[in-house]
């Protein structure tokens, strides 16, 4: 894969502009340009564009990965925070509110 395809991977699978790549490499706007359409790349920004080009690819890869749904189990425990389902939370969270609502007496209304 050329520098000018690993360029073009990199802008379109992170969202960015040529300005905020430029700024991530410490270039300016118009080499991330002259880059794309051919022009060599100095040996120095070489790995920068390649550790660029491999975190694309490891997000691209994440997106694709399927969306876990919670088990029925953590369903039971109670409101699952995050996408994986590795924070659960409880009501009541902490043991002070535990014994508070099992000593609440109900008093009739005078």
């Amino acid at each position: 894969m050329t520098t000018a395809e690993k360029i073009e991977y990199i802008l379109k699978v992170n969202y960015w502009t040529q300005q905020q790549l430029a700024d991530k490499i410490g270039v300016k706007q118009t080499t991330i340009s002259a880059w794309k359409f051919g022009r060599v790349v100095r040996d120095s920004y070489v790995p920068q564009i390649d550790l660029l080009y491999n975190q694309a690819r490891r997000l691209e890869w994440e997106r694709r990965q399927p969306k876990l749904k919670p088990t029925p189990k953590q369903k039971e425990a109670g409101k699952v925070l995050s996408e994986r389902g590795k924070m659960v939370l409880k009501f009541p969270w902490y043991s002070y509110q535990r014994k508070q609502k099992s000593q609440q007496v109900l008093t009739p209304c005078e």
